[in-house]
């Protein structure tokens, strides 16, 4: 049992015994002894020797050759086991925190954490549902970037979207100002669908999503990072990337993220660590595309600009209801 940093692990290991099948020791009948050497009640036990003289191993006593050769390294391999996911999954803590210019109704700040071996950057937008909302901005021939069409659109801020094809088709529901561009798709990466009412926005499982009139805005992505306030559990520890999440708090209050640069499992231990956002405990969180296609601006003089290495689908941006 070994407890570090919070992980808490409990390590059992069986050696099986090689008669096939057995899950303890199993003994095989001893070969029969002459007369003399045979071990009777009450009688003194003497080992069984061979014809030769030789003393013979009991079966217990003949591990194959295969497992005493892996026993000295044993504790090597259960260290790297058992230390590789600590470290891993280590606690994440705020290292600074930095408000910065933004649109009024809309918090935007940067943050700092760190898990002791990692370093990675948010930017944070977040706003009240009631008084702002998300919109969907289409650029199906690629002629804007994010900036030019968060100024067309007339947004306070906004991130890139969801995923699309070479040839620019959207995976995915996309839904702009209530027409729908693009239908659901069912695919494991396509796991959540945020979208927007007259009444609110809403973070869900693609699966439970109901096409209903009132939808406004729509946008298909994932994978979910966070649900229920905790960490979706077998998201990709290796591949770190710029990443970019539309998320929903304890308060109700939604918003926009860019991170740079996490694994997606790092991106979901960072957003369902409390001590990160003091405002209020993330209770959703999706994955939107990310990698080269990550970017946000938010409005100002002059505004934030962290632009996209190439161009995309779609974008999602906050607006003033």
């Amino acid at each position: 049992m070994i407890i570090e940093r919070g992980c808490f692990w409990e390590t059992e290991v069986v050696l099986r015994h090689p008669v096939k099948g057995a899950t303890g020791p199993r003994l095989r009948p001893y070969p029969k002894a002459p007369e003399h050497r045979r071990i009777y009640k009450n009688a003194s036990v003497q080992p069984y020797r061979s014809a030769g003289g030789d003393e013979a191993r009991s079966p217990q006593d003949k591990l194959s050759a295969k497992t005493i050769a892996i026993m000295p390294r044993l504790p090597a391999l259960l260290a790297i086991f058992l230390l590789l996911p600590c470290a891993l999954f280590a606690d994440w803590t705020l290292v600074s925190s930095t408000p910065k210019s933004s649109p009024e109704g809309i918090d935007f700040i940067q943050r700092e954490v760190t898990n002791g071996d990692e370093r990675v950057t948010l930017w944070i937008v977040s706003f009240n549902p009631k008084t702002h909302s998300f919109a969907v901005m289409d650029n199906p021939d690629g002629v804007f970037d994010l900036g030019s069409a968060s100024e067309k659109r007339g947004v306070l801020a906004a991130v890139n979207g969801g995923y699309f094809q070479p040839d620019r088709t959207p995976l995915g529901l996309v839904i702009r100002k209530g027409e729908q561009i693009h239908a659901q798709e069912r695919a494991a990466l396509l796991s959540g669908i945020v979208s927007t009412t007259a009444t609110g926005v809403t973070i869900q499982r693609a699966g439970a999503f109901k096409l209903v009139p009132a939808v406004r805005e729509a946008l298909q992505a994932g994978p979910f990072l966070v649900e229920a306030g905790k960490p979706i559990t077998g998201l990709n520890a290796t591949k770190d990337a710029a990443r970019t999440v539309v998320f929903q708090d304890a308060k109700g209050r939604a918003g926009l993220i860019m991170a740079k640069s996490p694994s997606l499992a790092e991106m979901g231990a960072i957003l369902a660590t409390p001590a990160l956002f003091p405002e209020a405990k993330i209770v959703k969180a999706l994955n939107l595309d990310g990698g080269s296609s990550t970017a946000m601006w938010v409005r100002g003089t002059p505004p934030f600009y962290a632009r996209e290495w190439k161009s995309v689908r779609t974008y999602l941006g906050v607006v003033a209801r």
